[in-house]
């Protein structure tokens, strides 16, 4: 079984392309994937791969 998460439901010709490998980020426990889109610079996706399923977010102070 593959680490990787499964394909999101857009068509492939849809998706978008990546420049170079992808950077592995692990923050408090939790596991991304960062990459760079092709023809788009300074726009990145962040992939959650995996962590902790108990998530906090805090909007303000």
């Amino acid at each position: 079984m593959s680490s990787e998460p499964e394909p999101g439901l857009a068509p492939e010709h849809l998706r978008p392309g990546y420049a170079g490998d992808p950077i592995m980020v692990t923050v408090d426990g939790q596991d991304f994937r960062v990459r760079v889109r092709v023809g788009e610079p300074g726009t990145y996706d962040f992939d959650w791969l995996r962590g902790p399923n108990k998530v906090v977010r805090r909007v303000g102070t």
